[in-house]
């Protein structure tokens, strides 16, 4: 489990370099992450995914259950003021997603 997450973090690492306002969306099966708290029970794959979002300064915006009690769906941005999301009876998450262009 460890080895994939090594895996998924450079392959996302390598999507989003040179990219500044760069939106992750998917579903990551980490129950034992706290993303109240950005902690994980000493779950190292967790951990390591968390050491990811935190040194690449993502946010993430999913702050309701998505499965059972746990938030497993995620939306992480680059920037706190790029999404709205919304619930709708735990089955979906919609997202809004904001965008500007400076000319």
């Amino acid at each position: 489990m460890l080895d994939n997450m090594r895996l998924l973090i450079a392959c996302l690492k390598e999507y989003t370099a040179g990219i500044e306002n760069s939106v992750i969306v998917g579903e990551f099966n980490l129950p034992k992450v706290n993303w109240q708290t950005n902690s994980s029970c000493g779950d190292n794959t967790a951990r390591l995914f968390l050491d990811f979002v935190s040194t690449r300064g993502y946010y993430q915006f999913v702050s309701f259950p998505t499965r059972e009690e746990n938030i497993l769906d995620l939306i992480l941005a680059a920037t706190s003021k790029l999404l709205t999301v919304y619930c709708l009876d735990h089955l979906w998450v919609t997202v809004t997603i904001v965008l500007s262009i400076l000319m």
